[in-house]
């Protein structure tokens, strides 16, 4: 009959009814758990995505600010490349980036020495 000893007094079929119970509770304990996990998750994810959508509009910005940068460039190179062209310009440049040199060079003597 019931051989369970002294501690299991009950039919075989209501300890059935017990362990299957205490399972369910275990397993329900477990979906919780594993709710709370997957909407943490998703939080981060969601966390993750506006990050990075800040990121690619942080990036477009920058974009369109250099296609403005090259074009300023591309116009002054243009200008240097027209004022070294005719000589009597390109001797008036030269007079002009030696007369910058120079001071920057003293600048930086100045500066060193203090």
């Amino acid at each position: 009959m019931n051989q369970g000893g002294p501690r299991d007094r009950r039919p075989a079929n209501q300890a059935a009814a017990l362990d299957l119970e205490s399972q369910e509770q275990e397993n329900d304990k477990g979906i919780d758990a594993l709710g709370d996990r997957v909407s943490m998750l998703r939080q981060l994810t969601s966390g993750i995505k506006g990050e990075v959508d800040s990121h690619h509009r942080l990036l477009d910005n920058m974009a369109s600010d250099m296609t403005g940068s090259s074009a300023g460039l591309a116009g002054t190179f243009r200008r240097f490349k027209s004022v070294f062209e005719a000589p009597r310009e390109r001797q008036s440049a030269l007079v002009i980036v030696g007369c910058v040199g120079v001071l920057l060079v003293i600048y930086f003597l100045i500066r060193r020495s203090l």
